[in-house]
């Protein structure tokens, strides 16, 4: 299942560290179909909401849509940092500190029929 990693770098001018609470933090991100080109803009998913699917490996999702045409669902689960998972093993998730000059992996995700393609910082790190 393809994993999506969302790394981000900032300047931290004055600030020792900007961190993303895992599950407390909601994401907003635009999505597109994997094997088309429909998009879905701002679309919010919560870490802390699990949702039943059928088509998730294990049954559970933390966001699910269905594209026109699709057959499936298409979904989202998020990965906890220190969850076993083989992304999370090569790239540790962290918080970025004021001493980091380069890109920090802050997010995992797995994602089945659609990918990411911009996310939108919202809330108190915006």
């Amino acid at each position: 299942m393809p994993t999506f990693v969302l790394w981000v770098k900032a300047e931290l001018e004055g600030v020792k560290s900007l961190s993303f609470p895992f599950p407390s933090t909601t994401w907003t991100f635009d999505v597109q179909q994997a094997a088309g080109s429909e998009t879905r803009e701002g679309v919010v998913m919560d870490p802390e909401e699990a949702r039943r699917t059928a088509t998730a490996g294990d049954g559970v999702a933390n966001f699910a849509l269905k594209f026109p045409g699709d057959k499936r669902q298409s979904y989202v689960k998020f990965l906890a940092p220190g969850e076993k998972h083989k992304e999370l093993e090569k790239h540790k998730l962290r918080a970025q500190t004021a001493d980091d000059g380069d890109l920090v992996p802050v997010l995992a995700m797995e994602c089945r029929g659609l990918e990411p393609i911009k996310w939108h910082p919202t809330g108190a790190h915006a």
